[in-house]
């Protein structure tokens, strides 16, 4: 009965701390649990019923990391695809530069910051962030740092490997950014 009682007040004191995050950020605080498939890497999220999001948003972890995008929605789950999937692409840049190219996932594996031009200057150790081109993420949310520069002489495109800035394989708790 003593633990029953403890459980129902650590449940009301977390629906709490959430309905306060709700009004003080636009972020909507969930616990998680990261499953990887062979392919496509998800999390699989639980949230309290008055919790809400939408496909597409984007998913972050603390020091605003992006870690994935909202893939699908039900009533108490939502299912994110994590950056490195081969189906997440995310208009990002320089944080220094302003170098901007696409960052997108490779199936699992890392990240790859590609179609940035010739012409501009990648240096390893820059840090990536969200560009906010096309709306789908907000400006300025780092995705990891340049770990190593490809760039072929007849290419029109350089790319380059980028370091995740979190481990995507270790997060306990993630938030979603509300629309």
């Amino acid at each position: 009965v003593m633990m029953a009682a403890t459980n129902v007040k650590l449940a009301a004191a977390q629906a709490a701390f959430v309905r306060v995050m709700m009004m003080v950020c636009p972020l909507v605080l969930i616990s998680c649990s990261v499953a990887f498939g062979v392919v496509v890497p998800v999390i699989t999220a639980v949230a309290a019923t008055f919790v809400t999001t939408q496909v597409g948003v984007a998913v972050i972890v603390s020091k605003n990391i992006l870690v994935g995008v909202v893939t699908q929605v039900s009533d108490r789950t939502s299912q994110a695809e994590l950056v490195i999937s081969s189906q997440v692409k995310v208009n990002a840049e320089v944080s220094s530069s302003g170098v901007r190219g696409i960052v997108q996932g490779e199936h699992g594996l890392g990240l790859l910051f590609d179609l940035v031009s010739q012409d501009e200057v990648l240096n390893i150790g820059d840090m990536v962030v969200t560009s906010g081109l096309g709306g789908q993420f907000p400006k300025n949310l780092l995705i990891g740092e340049v770990s190593e520069i490809i760039s072929g002489g007849p290419e029109l495109f350089q790319k380059a490997n980028i370091k995740p800035a979190t481990n995507l394989r270790h997060n306990k708790l993630v938030f979603i950014i509300k629309k």
